[in-house]
C-alpha cells in the first residue's frame, strides 16, 4: 500500500466540472462555476477544507496528513481560476 504522504493528486477539468483525484480514484468533484468560497484551516493534528457554492450547501472535507492536505489545496487552487 502507498504511503499516504506519498500519495499522487491531481485534476482535471471536463466542461466546467473539476475532479479531484488521489491514486487514480476521484476524491472531490464539484461545477467550478458554483463555487463562491473556499477556505482551508488546521489544529493541532487535523487539516480541513471547505468549498461552498452558490446554493448556500458547503462541502467539508477533513484530513490526519498534511502533505496530502497541501497537495488537495493546490490541485483545488489550480482548478478554481479560469
Amino acid at each position: 500500500m502507498t504511503d499516504r504522504r506519498e500519495a499522487r493528486v491531481s485534476s482535471k477539468i471536463t466542461y466546467d466540472l473539476t475532479k479531484v483525484y488521489i491514486n487514480g480514484i476521484v476524491h472531490l468533484a464539484f461545477v467550478r462555476r458554483d463555487v463562491v468560497g473556499f477556505q482551508t484551516w488546521k489544529s493541532v493534528s487535523v487539516y480541513w477544507i471547505e468549498l461552498t457554492f452558490r446554493n448556500g450547501a458547503t462541502l467539508l472535507t477533513e484530513y490526519d496528513n498534511a502533505p496530502l492536505w497541501s497537495k488537495v489545496i493546490a490541485a483545488i487552487e489550480d482548478n478554481l481560476t479560469p
